[in-house]
């Protein structure tokens, strides 16, 4: 069995027992860091020069598939606008492009990164109350591209 059993009265521990396996507990916390990191990708926005833009998986393959064919020599179309997180229109030539690819790329990167340092963290940890008090959610690489450059919300 893997359980941790608190028992309290009025509002206070009386009493606590946990024989959950530290292993799988281990593993639950790599699991949410998984979680957040996918989270992060799948519902929250970065910043290019202030604006939003997605970066969620469907968005990471048109960033990449554009920026190849730009970095090959396709010309981009007339007027070409890459869409914003909030659906709006942001102008971008061959330059602006590729920079924006390359931050976003970037980001993925470092994200990715970040979570295999968290997940060493925790095999660091080897405790029950530490892998408890672990918080999956702190640290993480910022999400504005352009720091330099305020974001507007």
């Amino acid at each position: 069995m893997n359980l941790k059993i608190e028992t309290y009265e009025n509002g206070v521990l009386i009493s606590s027992v946990d024989n959950r396996d530290i292993n799988v507990v281990r593993q639950q916390v790599n699991d949410a860091i998984n979680a957040y990191r996918d989270f992060l990708f799948e519902n929250k926005p970065i910043y290019y020069h202030g604006v939003a833009f997605d970066i969620d998986e469907k968005s990471r393959n048109n960033i990449t598939a554009m920026s190849t064919a730009v970095a090959a020599g396709v010309p981009l179309p007339p007027n070409f606008v890459w869409r914003t997180y909030t659906n709006s229109e942001f102008p971008m030539d061959a330059k602006t492009l590729l920079d924006f690819a390359g931050l976003a790329m970037a980001y993925v990167n470092a994200v990715y990164v970040f979570s295999w340092i968290k997940k060493n963290e925790i095999t660091q940890l080897n405790t029950l109350e530490d892998l408890d008090a672990y918080d999956v959610t702190t640290g993480w690489p910022n999400r504005n591209l352009t720091p330099d450059i305020p974001v507007v919300e």
